[in-house]
This record gives structure tokens, C-alpha cells and sequence, in this order.
């Protein structure tokens, strides 16, 4: 093929951020890698790495440290997410195709897994022309040519700090890693030019969030200026698309910054390695204990969701409510995630002002992770349940948010196998469906006969079709928040 069907991105630091000689560069990067502290265990399975991006006299001790964990691993493609620091751009620039050069040789990209990227949504674009300059991902090359050198890479940068880019990202990361041949590399130095003693508490609070898994938390720090990091949006985009891939545990794998080979420590850049793995999380999570006061008196389920994962679904929903049909799923709002939010699961959102319905929608069907049907459901019963006007953004403090989490569906004959309060029921006959949740039984004071009449009624079908329909009872575990409990998180 032809150079022009496979643009080559020239290096751009070679010389200046690392050395230019082949031969010195493979010395220089073996050298680092040889003084690492070593690898994570193998059982580990390593989901993404932090990096710094300066130059390899200032941060190259501390990014060995992320790369020596992709020794002996067989990760085909790594997808590598930094900054822009040279052009200020809205939205996110993937380097489509072709490879990017360095004096060890030529990293190629994994077209196909670059165009999943492109899929993503609105301010996704093919911009070669943004990677041109740009050294955060560049410097990230000779270290991965010596640990992992048939690897392809997807080269990401993002522009403006943005939540709705971070959102993008995040959700296009964690399907990145349902290829489990695939690693994602955060590019960022933390803070900058400040005195060691502001910059290690400044960083200390960054690692801190970081060892603790806490990807909100550290978007709040970031967007409030509470910290630095000038690859905050991709650090923080990187840490959910793992925690939604099914990460729980991060590892610090070593601190540094420039005073230490400079020896001036007036004026330092911060610089952090990091490992985010699966495996059970060795720090307390973030949790918010609100739900904790709104669990209904219903019968306890075998798999019920603790308070915390309650308040991740409810913070979710209503955030998901304000969110119109073309935006991202606000994965900001996710915390933590649980096993049992990865895990697929139906649900349905009820959204009221008072006793007056505004929308109400759900999945029958455990076709996306738990989380993600709830943040579906949400979206929808305020935009798209054709019986209501569209719920606005500012209505959503003063309305009711329920979810209501659904256990498997198993067939019954008729009434007497439904207990109320305790069974919702759907219908079936030929293309006609329908489903009642459990409260509605209890809040129109039906007995389960006319329970049956009115799912019947509700699927468009006479009043005694139940008796030749499929039927199907469910339980549900059932939440709520009351207006003005749940704040936005908004964006900056």
C-alpha cells in the first residue's frame, strides 16, 4: 500500500522529550524498565494503566512503572487517551488510521477499533491534523514498543474539559474492553510549577482518588480546581470505562516529580502511575447513604441492592432524566459500580409530580448491564412515554423518582399465583404485551382477578384474555427519591 492510503504521523519530540538514536532510545527505555519495582501479579487482569507524559528525564522512571505491567501480557491493542495541549479544540480527536513513527520503528493503528471510537457520538471526529504536534500520546510509544511490540494503538485526544466528552468516552472505553485483548492508557501529568510541599498536597488528594477508585469524585476535585491534572478529562474518562468494563481495584504504582531529577524542588510537575485492575476493591468505595432512608416496606429479595448501589441507580435516574434522547448515557453519576449494576438486569423508572403520572418506562428484557437499563429507562419515561409531555430539565427536582429493579419472570396459570404487593404480571397474546408492576395492584387496591383485567386492558386485549394469554408474575424490588433529594452534578 501506498504511504497516502497509510498516512505515517512523523514524530514530533523525538530529540527533545526522548532521545532520537534508535539505539539510545531502546537503552534509555530498558534501562527504566529495568528499575521498575515489577509487574502485578498474573492473576491479575489488568484493564488500564495511568502514565505521565514529560520527558524521560523528568517522568520516565514513573511511567516504567505503568508499562512493566504490560510485560508478558497479551494485550493486541492499546487504546491511548491524553490531552490537547498545543491547538484548544471542543469534542475528541481520533487518529483514524495508518501509524505513528517513531525512531524504533512504526506503531500501527487498529482501524476497526478506531472506527467503534468514531461511532461513538456528535464531537467524536477523524482529526489527524490535532495529533500532529502533540506529545502525550507520542512519548507513550517507545515504552510500549519494548514491552508489547506487535501491539496496534487507537490514539484518542481530547479538547476542552467537558462532561459530555468524558460521558462519550467512557461509555465507547468500557466496550473497548469487552475485547479482553485490549488495555486503555491514561496520558497525564498531574500538577504543575508549584513548590513540592503544594504540589505533593495538591497530588496527594489525585492519588488519593485514584487508589480509591473514585472517578467522580476526582471530576468534582477537577472541575472545582481543587486539583490539577492537564489529562484530567481522559484520567477520569479511562477510570470509568474500566469501572463499567468491570475494573474495582487500583493500584498506585509510583509518585514522583521533576525536583527529583532537576534537584530544584521550587517549582515542580507532578507525575503519577497507576494499575486499575479486576478484583475486590481493597478501599472503602464512594458511597452516599441517602437510599438508605427511602427503601419500601416490601418483601426482602434474594439479590436485593444494598443502600450504596440504590443511590448510584437513583442518582442515575434522575440525571438520566434531564439527559435529552441524543446525549450520552451521565455515566458521571455511576460512583462505583457493583458487580450486580455490570450484571444485566430489567427495570423500569416511574416518574411522578405528586400523584400525577409524568412517565413511566422499563426493560423486560436484561439486554444491557443493570446500570445502563435503569439510565435508559430514565431518559426515555421522560422524553419518549407518548402519553405525557416531554419532562423538562428544571421539573426533575420536583418529581418523584422510582426504580423499580424486576426479578425473572416465571409463568403462572391464573389469579391465585398472585400474592399483591407482591407479584407484578405481564401478558402476552400474539404481538400484544403488556406489564403492571407490583405497586400499581396495591395503590388502586385490585385484587389479583382484577389485576389480570387490567394488564389485559393495558395490552389492548378483552378483559378475560388472561385465561388463554401467557401470563407472567415478577417481583421488584422498589425505590424511591423524593423531590429535591437528588442534586445534579451538572457540568462546569
Amino acid at each position: 500500500m501506498r504511504e497516502s492510503q497509510h498516512p505515517i504521523r512523523e514524530p514530533a519530540v523525538a530529540g527533545t522529550f526522548y532521545p532520537e538514536d534508535p539505539g539510545e532510545l531502546t537503552s534509555t527505555v530498558d534501562r527504566l524498565l529495568a528499575r521498575t519495582n515489577g509487574q502485578l501479579e498474573p492473576d491479575r487482569e489488568l484493564r488500564a494503566l495511568i502514565s505521565p507524559h514529560a520527558g524521560y528525564a523528568y517522568s520516565g522512571v514513573v511511567a516504567a512503572e505503568a508499562y512493566a505491567c504490560l510485560k508478558g501480557r497479551g494485550f493486541t491493542t492499546v487504546v491511548l487517551v491524553g490531552p490537547d495541549h498545543y491547538i484548544g479544540f471542543e469534542g475528541v480527536a481520533v487518529y483514524p488510521r495508518g501509524a505513528f513513527r517513531t525512531p524504533l520503528g512504526d506503531v500501527w493503528v487498529d482501524e476497526e477499533l478506531a472506527a467503534l471510537f468514531l461511532e461513538a457520538g456528535p464531537g467524536v471526529q477523524p482529526a489527524p491534523e490535532a495529533h500532529r504536534r502533540e506529545h502525550a500520546l507520542e512519548v507513550q510509544l517507545p515504552f510500549l514498543q519494548r514491552v508489547l511490540p506487535q501491539a496496534k494503538i487507537v490514539p484518542v485526544l481530547m479538547g476542552f474539559r467537558s462532561r459530555t466528552n468524558v460521558e462519550i468516552m467512557a461509555n465507547v472505553l468500557s466496550r473497548a474492553l469487552d475485547n479482553p485483548h485490549v488495555v486503555l492508557v491514561a496520558s497525564t501529568d498531574l500538577s504543575h510549577y508549584h513548590p513540592r510541599q503544594v504540589a505533593q498536597k495538591l497530588d496527594g488528594r489525585v492519588t488519593d482518588l485514584v487508589r480509591a477508585f473514585a472517578p467522580t469524585s476526582l471530576w468534582q476535585e477537577l472541575r472545582a480546581g481543587n486539583v490539577e491534572a492537564c489529562g484530567g478529562d481522559p484520567m477520569v474518562s479511562v477510570m470509568l470505562g474500566a469501572a463499567i468494563a468491570g475494573a474495582e481495584q487500583s493500584r498506585i504504582l509510583r509518585y514522583g516529580d521533576s525536583g527529583e531529577s532537576s534537584g530544584d524542588g521550587t517549582s515542580v510537575v507532578g507525575y503519577l502511575a497507576a494499575a486499575l485492575m479486576k478484583g475486590m476493591p481493597s478501599t472503602a468505595v464512594e458511597f452516599s447513604a441517602s437510599a438508605a432512608k427511602l427503601m419500601p416496606k416490601v418483601e426482602e429479595l434474594v439479590d436485593s441492592l444494598s443502600p450504596s448501589e440504590m443511590d448510584v441507580l437513583l442518582h442515575l435516574a434522575a440525571e438520566s432524566a434531564r439527559t435529552s434522547m441524543k446525549a450520552p448515557l451521565p455515566v458521571l453519576e455511576l460512583r462505583q459500580l457493583s458487580p450486580r449494576l455490570r450484571a444485566p438486569g430489567r427495570a423500569f423508572v416511574t416518574l411522578k409530580r405528586g400523584t400525577e403520572l409524568r412517565g413511566c418506562v422499563g426493560f423486560m428484557e436484561p439486554t444491557h448491564p443493570l446500570w445502563e437499563t435503569v439510565a435508559r429507562a430514565a431518559r426515555s419515561a421522560a422524553h419518549e412515554d407518548r402519553r405525557f409531555p416531554h419532562v423538562e430539565p428544571e421539573e426533575i427536582p420536583e418529581l418523584v423518582i422510582q426504580v423499580s429493579v424486576l426479578t425473572s419472570p416465571e409463568r403462572i396459570a391464573g389469579p391465585d399465583a398472585l400474592e399483591i404487593g407482591t407479584h407484578g404480571v405481564a401478558v402476552t397474546q400474539g404481538t400484544r404485551r403488556a406489564l403492571l408492576l407490583p405497586q400499581a395492584a396495591v395503590e388502586q387496591g385490585w385484587d389479583p382477578t382484577k389485576f389480570l383485567v387490567q394488564v389485559c386492558r393495558k395490552a389492548g386485549l378483552p378483559d378475560d384474555a388472561w385465561k388463554e394469554a401467557r401470563l407472567e408474575r415478577f417481583q421488584a424490588q422498589v425505590f424511591h427519591a423524593l423531590p429535591g433529594q437528588l442534586a445534579s452534578q451538572g457540568d462546569p
